[in-house]
């Protein structure tokens, strides 16, 4: 059932007995356009209207959100206690493959995002660093890694293994990524990643990161978004990354896990969920757990006070950690 339904009308018409209501139909508390309505409706002698007919239509999301300034994003690590932060930019986004922009494209609007973060991040230097992103399959991407370790406040990388249309079960992948995670550490830049992929992902995805791709830059951190997990919560593929730092496995020495949506702020999930997200945190070592959020808005891609608010249901009893994680625009 769909609660938290509010029809808002903006457009309407009577002639006779008969008219119409049209308007939007917005959802949940954050009051989010979802959805188009028009009703027909109808008064018969001696009675009020009626609705008659209903028409609904889905309107699609935009492309891309408004951008978040990092004059916004400092007010939120105000808000939320947090000193400093990670911002992580999008540019991977113009090589998906889906986009099938040309090459010279797809590079020329990575580099223009990935500036466009480095020039925000640097009205704070005090408070924040930068991550440039791109898409490590293309042909572009070990020389925007040589570019991004020159600029200001850069530190690393982002990679998203999805939008990227990485298969790490495909060899020709593996070897591009490879090169690249080599090519970040000998640079000195660290890497996150988002390691799930389109389709399929399970244990055997997540330890082919583990015994192929992360051996590569074994000298930087590496912090894999969303605990590593298919869906956000811990799962099978979260366990793989787990229980590869909690056997003491020396190539996961300078991994990290972050919880980036991994507890949801609408309270949906069960006591035995959170407890479940707990255990496998504390198997990890807390130490190794950072906090984050994708701060896209309302929903569960919260600002960071949202987030850190719902993450303290898990009752950890443990020093907060001071990192956050942001998208310097929404994903």
């Amino acid at each position: 059932m769909v609660r938290n339904l509010h029809y808002v009308p903006n457009a309407y018409s009577a002639q006779g007995n008969s008219g119409f209501v049209a308007g939007t139909v917005r959802v949940g508390t954050d009051y989010a356009e979802r959805m188009n309505f028009q009703l027909g409706i109808v008064r018969r002698p001696g009675a009020a209207w009626q609705v008659a007919s209903e028409v609904l239509s889905v309107i699609p999301p935009p492309e891309y959100a408004h951008p978040i300034t990092a004059a916004q994003l400092v007010e939120e690590l105000d808000d939320a206690g947090i000193a400093r932060g990670v911002v992580l930019s999008v540019g991977y986004w113009f090589g998906n493959p889906k986009r099938q922009l040309p090459d010279s494209e797809a590079w020329a609007k990575a580099r223009a995002e990935n500036d466009w973060t480095v020039a925000q991040v640097g009205q704070f230097p005090d408070r924040l660093v930068a991550l440039c992103g791109v898409n490590p399959r293309a042909s572009y991407a070990l020389t925007e890694l040589e570019r991004c370790a020159t600029l200001p406040h850069v530190k690393g990388m982002k990679l998203h293994f999805s939008n990227s249309g990485v298969d790490v079960k495909n060899p020709a992948h593996v070897e591009k990524l490879r090169r690249f995670f080599t090519a970040a550490n000998a640079r000195h830049m660290a890497l996150v990643i988002h390691a799930r992929q389109r389709g399929a992902y399970t244990r055997e995805h997540a330890a082919i990161i583990v015994s192929q791709l992360i051996p590569a830059a074994p000298d930087v951190s590496i912090q894999v978004a969303h605990m590593g997990s298919g869906d956000f919560a811990p799962d099978e593929a979260s366990d793989v990354f787990v229980d590869a730092i909690a056997s003491g496995n020396p190539v996961m020495r300078n991994v990290w896990l972050d919880m980036t949506q991994t507890v949801l702020t609408d309270g949906s999930q069960s006591a035995a969920t959170l407890s479940h997200i707990a255990s496998v945190l504390r198997r990890a070592g807390l130490h190794r757990i950072l906090f984050g959020t994708d701060m896209t808005g309302p929903g569960n891609n919260p600002p960071p006070r949202e987030h850190w608010k719902a993450i303290r249901r898990l009752r950890l009893r443990a020093r907060s950690c001071s990192s956050s994680r942001t998208t310097s625009r929404p994903t």
